[in-house]
């Protein structure tokens, strides 16, 4: 594409995206410095529509841009926004404003990112299922409350506070630390199974305190990904004029509620850094007027989760991609960091 030509695509592009309104050639020539008539606009503006890059809104002489011509404008025009390293250490700060178990950390930043981005926010948990167990603890609070933490590889940590059937003594609980953690040492949670289950019980004979041992372990086993998954945000939809049809938002709020196809959206990517997905891209047809800006986060090099933004394609890119990487990373930096970082057991 030509230099004018792209030019032209990036202001209408850009003032679609800021006002809504199909953009006409008096309006690029007075606002935009492109150095040509209104005449010469509007026979290049009929050029990116026979390509295919704009469209003609019903009556409307003014265009918008098509998902082609979106696609160019991400691929080709986009400049993402710049986030300082004030604005960068605000934001983690704001993550960790207090102390938090992973999903909690996790649910702040989903509503951090739709507060941020004034779109919809989808983030996913990261799941124990492949997890090696590395520690349980059993810390007396008094004599007939325990806290009983386990932590797994790469560094989750899960607590819980058990009301006992009877007082234990802590030398007892020394016993049941030392052969719980020697029973399950280096034991992928997934992997563990009635004969370890039976010598556990064995070992702890409170009832109370076994179940809540059994129920930390399998509490992370337990969730499937539509359980791990946080969306926040959907009351953005009403401030965008693409949704003002109430069956068009009536539709997407369903497939919303539909977390594993949300989740199919934002995670089918194996391809790193930030990608969108853009009006027909989707694939569903009640997101084809949608567009999803996606991304992973990791645990040092693992892949753990996933991050993303779903709004109107007409949703402020540079913005979008800006925050959803920053997110992003931050997520990334903190869980492989662990507690120490700032966030707690939970």
């Amino acid at each position: 594409m030509k230099e004018r030509k792209r030019r032209i695509l990036q202001a209408i592009t850009d003032d679609y995206i800021a006002y809504a309104e199909p953009v006409g050639s008096r309006t690029l020539a007075k606002k935009y410095r492109l150095g040509v008539s209104p005449a010469t606009i509007r026979n290049e503006m009929a050029d990116l529509e026979e390509g295919g890059y704009l469209r003609q809104p019903h009556t409307s002489a003014g265009r918008i841009p098509s998902d082609k011509g979106y696609r160019y404008y991400v691929d080709v025009l986009m400049i993402p926004e710049v986030i300082s390293d004030e604005q960068r250490n605000v934001l983690r700060q704001e993550i960790l404003r207090k102390q938090y178990a992973i999903e909690e950390m996790i649910r702040h930043a989903s509503r951090l990112l739709a507060l941020l981005t004034n779109e919809i926010a989808i983030v996913v948990a990261p799941s124990l299922s492949n997890s090696t167990f590395r520690h349980i603890q059993y810390i007396p609070i008094d004599p007939m409350s325990v806290l009983v933490i386990l932590v797994v590889d790469p560094g989750f940590v899960q607590n819980s506070l058990v009301q006992l059937g009877g007082p234990i003594s802590p030398v007892e609980l020394e016993r049941i630390n030392h052969h719980c953690n020697r029973l399950m040492q280096g034991i992928c949670l997934s992997d563990i199974g009635q004969s370890l289950v039976k010598d556990l019980k064995q070992v702890i004979e409170d009832g109370a305190l076994f179940e809540a041992t059994l129920e930390l372990v399998y509490r992370g086993l337990a969730k499937k990904t539509t359980d791990r998954a946080f969306v926040e945000g959907s009351v953005n939809l009403l401030a965008q004029p693409e949704f003002r049809d109430v069956e068009k938002l009536r539709v997407l709020l369903e497939v919303l509620e539909n977390t594993d196809v949300i989740m199919d959206a934002i995670g089918s990517s194996s391809t790193s850094g930030v990608r969108a997905q853009i009006g027909v891209e989707n694939q569903l047809d009640e997101l084809s007027d949608c567009s999803i800006v996606s991304t992973t986060y990791s645990i040092i090099y693992d892949v753990v989760g996933a991050i993303g933004i779903l709004g109107p394609t007409r949703m402020d890119y540079g913005k979008v991609f800006a925050t959803v990487e920053y997110m992003a990373e931050a997520l990334s930096e903190l869980l492989s960091e662990g507690p120490g970082s700032g966030w707690s057991v939970g």
